[in-house]
């Protein structure tokens, strides 16, 4: 494919996915603290290489490069992507977060 492994290579599907489950654990974890943290817009830039499938489906397929991964030369072409997303709840709403907080709150 490009001269990387499975374990460097991760679909930016399944990446993004990564990326909402942890979101939605730390929601769920904050859900009953005191102090929130609404979620602003979230810019992440990533190492892609993209692979073009052939035969029946045909297509192209982008994949994500790991941190070691990207140092290694491939012989497929790499690109830097920036995205932007802003988290939302399935009603819409803000997605908020929290931390727990122990002690006092300074005055």
């Amino acid at each position: 494919m490009t001269g990387l492994n499975n374990e460097e290579l991760i679909g930016l599907a399944e990446w993004l996915e990564q990326l909402r489950t942890e979101l939605g654990t730390a929601s769920v974890a904050g859900k009953d603290q005191d102090i929130r943290f609404e979620l602003g817009p979230i810019d992440l830039e990533v190492e892609v290489t993209a692979t073009q499938e052939r035969g029946g489906k045909g297509g192209i397929k982008l994949w994500v490069l790991n941190g070691d991964a990207s140092k290694k030369r491939t012989s497929g072409t790499t690109q830097r992507i920036k995205i932007s997303l802003t988290p939302r709840q399935a009603d819409g709403a803000s997605l908020q977060v929290s931390d727990r907080v122990t002690g006092t709150m300074p005055e």
